[in-house]
């Protein structure tokens, strides 16, 4: 028997006789990957441990899934990608909804959601790419504003550095991580309510009110970022996600007040970076509206769906009260290109 032929069956050996879906064996098999062995043995690992995953499953018949009569409409989000709008009028209608594209997903992917006014023409780009013309311009200069404003922010100087950004972001600075909860009625709050702002002594201030849209939004987005690699911080082969609520500690209190999360797509070649790089829109796997009226009659005045509470102010919020008094000042121009730690007024 060929040497090679041998390496390839002991490889299978391997492969059949431990649970390569494991966290740690997982763990093991990419510090091989990344340790500086013969290529053709990392090529054969790969070979020999690539996972059977699935592709996306977008969610099209939820409508069949439900006692309710569920208006569907046809829906092509940026990517290509269809995706119906299902309009949800009753609350355990969108708890079902968000459950089926999570159970449908849960062989290959985690999914989690996000609220909006308005679904943007199915566009899903990260705050620092938003209306931007350059984007390989735009990406070098935010990773050399990011590495000298980090080196101001004490508090987050001891962290994984795959945290910082969601860090950052969660508190107001445009970064190309998009946003994600994990809890329907904290999305659901957002879809709900308009942010409105203005720049002044340095700062975004910013202020939310009831939409006056007719419609809500919850968006649920799947990521392969299942393996969690270190507190906090799961990887998968196309995305990162970072779960804030273990990623840090909990004085940083918004994080674990909004459940929230910070989806990244894994990273690009900065010199020839393209709109579809930047849009994660082909990480859409469903999409419901909800009519405003009735998503606010569902929340109605509880307190704790509230700006004071979503949005602990910097007196009950210390990670928050560091990150305003390190974070540095820019002018009203580099405010409002690159964002700040924003102010929240009731």
């Amino acid at each position: 028997m060929k040497k090679s032929d041998l390496e390839k069956l002991l490889f299978e050996l391997a492969k059949s006789t431990c649970n390569y879906r494991d966290i740690e064996t997982q763990k093991c098999i990419n510090n091989i990957l990344s340790s500086d062995i013969n290529k053709k043995y990392k090529e054969l690992i790969k070979e020999s441990f690539e996972v059977d995953r699935k592709p996306i499953q977008i969610v099209t018949d939820f409508d069949k899934r439900t006692q309710s009569e569920i208006e569907v409409i046809p829906f092509k989000v940026a990517c290509g990608n269809e995706v119906p709008i299902f309009t949800i009028k009753d609350m355990r209608d969108l708890i079902q909804f968000v459950g089926y594209c999570k159970y449908t997903n849960a062989s290959s992917y985690n999914v989690y959601m996000r609220g909006q006014t308005n679904l943007y023409g199915g566009k899903m780009i990260p705050t620092l790419y938003r209306g931007q013309n350059n984007l390989r311009s735009t990406l070098y200069g935010f990773r050399k504003r990011l590495n000298i404003s980090v080196k101001e922010l004490k508090i987050l100087k001891n962290y994984d550095k795959r945290i910082v950004e969601p860090m950052i972001q969660h508190y107001g600075i445009k970064t190309t991580n998009i946003d994600l909860v994990d809890n329907v009625w904290v999305a659901l709050w957002f879809g709900l309510h308009t942010a409105r702002s203005v720049i002044s002594g340095g700062r975004e201030n910013v202020y939310y009110s009831k939409s006056n849209e007719k419609y809500a939004y919850l968006i649920m987005m799947a990521t392969d970022a299942v393996h969690e690699q270190s507190r906090g911080i799961c990887e998968g082969e196309h995305t990162r996600l970072v779960d804030l609520r273990k990623a840090v500690p909990s004085y940083f209190v918004r994080t674990h007040a909004q459940h929230a999360l910070m989806l990244k797509k894994k990273e690009m070649d900065i010199d020839n970076v393209t709109e579809a790089d930047v849009d994660y829109s082909d990480l859409i796997v469903g999409i419901a509206r909800i009519p405003v009226s009735l998503g606010l009659e569902w929340i109605g005045d509880n307190k704790l769906l509230s700006v004071g509470n979503l949005f602990p102010s910097a007196y009950f919020d210390y990670g928050y009260r560091k990150m305003i008094d390190q974070y540095p000042l820019h002018d009203k121009s580099c405010s409002i290109n690159w964002g700040t730690i924003q102010i929240i007024n009731d």
